[in-house]
């Protein structure tokens, strides 16, 4: 890792833990008893919870499908049967839960060739599906050219498929509002001469087809016209079919800029103009589609701030299962035991923990808010719903702690090594160093790396939750035990954990939380 170095830690020498927490009076006793909920902390509790959720049963706990509720429903119910106080509300069950609606565009598929060349809307093509194109459809065809989308001559279209060429952004609009004008065609392909306007509806159309809050996808269209005329065009009939320049010239076999010439010609008009009949294979409508999903939530009430908050949070999501019977009669699952079913059973003994303490009358100074959150796959959603709608406001937010990935051994650590990388944001580089050292010094298996190098800047400065916090000014340490052959492969299976580094390493975030939640004076809330 760029030559990052590394400090040895804990083997749980509680005689030096007990000295580090010592403050006030019945301090023995109180070290004790916090000695005992570091042991509470099991190898056999967390292999419970992973070979859970990690369950082919689950398929791969996808946002808003079956399996991730049932994930939420088991950490509830984990939560529940601890006497944890839940975040969310009063209700038995349902007070754990932080639901949300999550919405996507699914505009179908399209794939097309023509002069040996070929291209999907995946490569220099928007497509629509129009809402009556429920069933694959192939068809080879040589569409009619009929101008310009400034001044189209619907007149001269008699076939099934047609092209125009734009001009300008507004005539854009104006036509799509006129399509009704075509009754015979079912394909429509439209050449966008302008490279900028294609390049903003081509990355706007894979923002919307990605899963997003309910809330951000209204705010993307409202806030663009172009967008909202175009993508909330729907006919029953008409596919749209946009292609860039390039794409143009593969297919059509003429740039734009000399079929926008041809089309003030009237003669060219009603002409089937391509080189070579195009072959497009087409499938599925333009659908909008919602999911319900839900963060969940537990808390563990300060004594003398109880309105300042540390979260620990963990996703608990993964990317579900592909159904491949089409070619070898089976489906895949995605099981998802390191990523992050390690993160969130970590998080589960780490709040049981807390409660074990809260159970014997000793409890954090601070609140501590304990968050496995959901969407972090689909682009850190349940984490970004969450700071959007904050239990506290999020100006009272100490500090986020975030697990992904703890349980393996990843690419770039010494074999034989229990390593563990504690990624620091928001200036707190140094105070993360100084936080870990303190509980370090006589482990000889682990090794926790405060200095990630490429993983800090490069992957986890937005690649899990805690980006959703540190963009609001929140501190965060990331906890990352490093990426694998198996990551986001069916094969990040329960029995590849390490069960004994999980273990060092949750009793390690354990300690580092408790005095993150206790020592106001080094985490201060200070957002200047």
């Amino acid at each position: 890792m760029n030559g990052t170095s590394a400090i040895k830690v804990i083997k749980w020498n509680f005689i030096s833990v007990l000295f580090l927490l010592a403050f006030g009076s019945g301090v023995c006793a109180q070290n004790d008893t916090i000695s005992s909920a570091v042991q509470s902390i099991t190898r056999d509790e967390l292999f419970k919870h992973i070979n859970y959720l990690a369950d082919d049963d689950l398929k791969g706990r996808d946002t808003g499908e079956r399996g991730q509720r049932v994930a939420a429903l088991y950490i509830a119910g984990e939560f529940r049967k601890s006497n944890l106080e839940r975040a969310f509300g009063d209700k038995e069950v349902e007070g754990y839960f932080q639901r949300f609606t999550m919405v996507n565009r699914d505009f179908g598929f399209f794939y097309a060739m023509s002069r040996k060349k070929y291209r999907t809307n995946y490569s220099g093509i928007i497509y629509k599906g129009a809402s009556g194109t429920s069933t694959k459809q192939w068809v080879e065809t040589n569409p009619v050219f009929i101008g310009s989308t400034g001044n189209p001559d619907y007149s001269k279209c008699n076939k099934e498929a047609a092209l125009l060429v734009t001009e300008g952004n507004r005539s854009l609009n104006a036509m799509i509002d006129s399509l009704g004008e075509l009754t015979k065609v079912r394909l429509l392909f439209i050449a966008v001469n302008d490279k900028k306007l294609f390049t903003e509806l081509e990355a706007n159309y894979w923002s919307l087809e990605r899963f997003q809050l309910e809330s951000d996808y209204k705010k993307l269209l409202d806030h663009n016209v172009l967008l909202r005329d175009y993508f909330s065009f729907r006919n029953d009939s008409i596919s749209l079919v946009l292609l860039s320049q390039k794409v143009t010239k593969d297919l059509i076999g003429f740039k734009t800029k000399d079929l926008l010439k041809k089309a003030k010609k009237s003669e060219n008009l009603g002409e089937q103009i391509a080189e070579d009949s195009i072959w497009s294979y087409y499938k599925g409508m333009d659908t909008l589609k919602v999911k319900l999903t839900e963060n969940v939530g537990t808390i563990v009430k300060g004594t003398e701030f109880p309105d300042e908050l540390v979260v620990i949070t963990a996703h608990y999501d993964h990317i579900g299962w592909r159904d491949t019977s089409n070619y070898n009669d089976s489906v895949v699952i995605y099981n998802g035991a390191d990523d992050n079913a390690s993160g969130t059973s970590a998080l589960i003994e780490i709040a049981k923990a807390f409660q074990y303490l809260a159970d014997q009358g000793i409890r954090p100074k601070r609140s501590v808010l304990f968050l496995p959150v959901t969407a972090e796959e689909t682009g850190l959603n349940g984490s970004r719903y969450y700071v959007q709608n904050p239990l506290y406001p999020m100006d009272s937010t100490a500090m986020v702690i975030n697990m992904d990935m703890i349980g393996r051994r990843g690419y770039l650590m010494r074999k034989g090594k229990k390593k563990v990388y504690a990624a620091a944001f928001q200036s707190l580089e140094k105070k993360s160093k100084d936080l870990n050292k303190k509980y370090d010094k006589k482990n000889k298996d682990i090794i926790v790396d405060y200095r990630p190098g490429l993983i800090r800047k490069l992957l986890w400065k937005k690649g899990s939750d805690q980006y959703s916090f540190t963009k609001k000014c929140v501190p965060a340490i990331a906890y990352f035990t490093g990426l694998h052959k198996d990551y986001h492969k069916s094969t990040d299976t329960a029995e590849k954990i390490d069960y004994d580094k999980l273990l060092d390493i949750t009793r390690h975030v354990f300690l580092v939380a408790w005095e993150v939640a206790n020592n106001t004076e080094d985490f201060p809330i200070n957002r200047e």
